[in-house]
């Protein structure tokens, strides 16, 4: 966004002031939000913190701006406010290109973390059910994966033969039920079982019918 160039030896609490004044901002709150992204920051007048910030939301160091776009900008900003956001939005856009990445390698690495997930829980018959996006996330930077499932043909391929369906989930809880019975030596019938399991009649999925028919001369 825009801010002013300062002039030589001037605050940068008095720059900040002159851009309130030329974008024609009322509240201080708002500017110091599109300054610093948090409205909570204070503008003080010695040893002024979150440049970092301040420098990566105004582009301080854009050379247009530098030399002397920003009246431009100011003017837009007034007077076609939302051109200029669409223009911007854009730009961010094009500055976030990830063609750099290289997709297959990450991919690979990837599914490989994924099986040694896959293998270190299978056993555990407590866990929450395994979906896909369980899956997801134990993986490191869950949202950026998720998001970019389309240039990871190995992961994809892995979650759509792996990731746990409501039917397998339901039968690792209704067998983990039966192995318990079988260490306490108790004999549950089949609507013990799914009390408890939690499994209500009307959300049965058909994998579970199938298998509580093939085991049902057991649990009867």
């Amino acid at each position: 966004m825009y801010f002013p160039r300062l002039y030589p030896d001037e605050l940068l609490y008095s720059g900040i002031a002159r851009c309130r004044v030329h974008l024609g901002i009322g509240s201080h709150k708002t500017l110091l939000h599109m300054l610093f992204g948090d409205s909570k920051v204070a503008a003080i007048t010695d040893l002024p913190t979150h440049l970092t910030a301040l420098a990566n939301n105004t582009g301080l160091d854009a050379e247009g701006r530098q030399d002397g776009a920003g009246a431009c900008y100011a003017w837009l900003y007034r007077h076609d406010r939302h051109w200029l956001m669409v223009a911007n939005q854009v730009r961010q856009r094009r500055q976030g290109n990830n063609s750099h990445i290289d997709w297959r390698a990450r991919d690979i690495r990837l599914v490989r973390l994924l099986i040694r997930i896959g293998r270190g829980s299978e056993e555990d018959l407590g866990l929450p059910r395994r979906s896909r996006n369980w899956f997801l996330q134990q993986l490191p930077h869950r949202a950026s994966v998720e998001h970019r499932l389309d240039q990871l043909p190995l992961c994809c391929t892995f979650l759509d033969r792996y990731a746990e369906s409501v039917g397998e989930y339901q039968i690792r809880r209704l067998t983990a039920a039966m192995l318990k019975d079988v260490q306490t030596g108790i004999t549950s019938r089949r609507w013990e079982l799914e009390k408890r399991c939690g499994l209500e009649k009307s959300r049965v999925a058909p994998l579970t019918t199938a298998f509580i028919r093939l085991i049902g001369r057991w649990i009867e």
